[in-house]
């Protein structure tokens, strides 16, 4: 009677030990099923970060060429500037030469 008792004792340790095993390995269930919605959103995030970043630098290489524009620009415009200030001495000069004192007056008053 004492084994039979000793050996049920034994089985029931041994079924608790299976429930308990069941229930971790459920739970363990759980977390990967959880983890893996979490990676899936983090990979959704990173996709969309990526798209972000491409759009982000496509931006700043357009606003890089309108930079480069505008400086070349700006350096043509320097130099009209210049050719119309040599121009201008040159105009002086030889208004100066023919003896028309009125003219360069008149262009200063233009100027103004």
């Amino acid at each position: 009677w004492r084994e039979a008792q000793e050996e049920a004792l034994g089985q029931r340790a041994k079924m608790e030990d299976m429930q308990g095993s069941i229930v971790q390995t459920a739970a363990l269930e759980r977390q990967v099923a959880e983890a893996q919605r979490g990676k899936v959103r983090l990979e959704g995030e990173l996709s969309q970060l990526l798209r972000d970043r491409s759009e982000v630098e496509e931006r700043c290489a357009a606003l890089l060429i309108k930079g480069n524009q505008v400086d070349q620009k700006d350096v043509a415009i320097g130099q009209l500037q210049q050719q119309v200030s040599e121009q201008s001495e040159q105009l002086d000069a030889l208004v100066a030469e023919l003896g028309h004192p009125a003219l360069p007056a008149a262009r200063v008053e233009q100027e103004r």
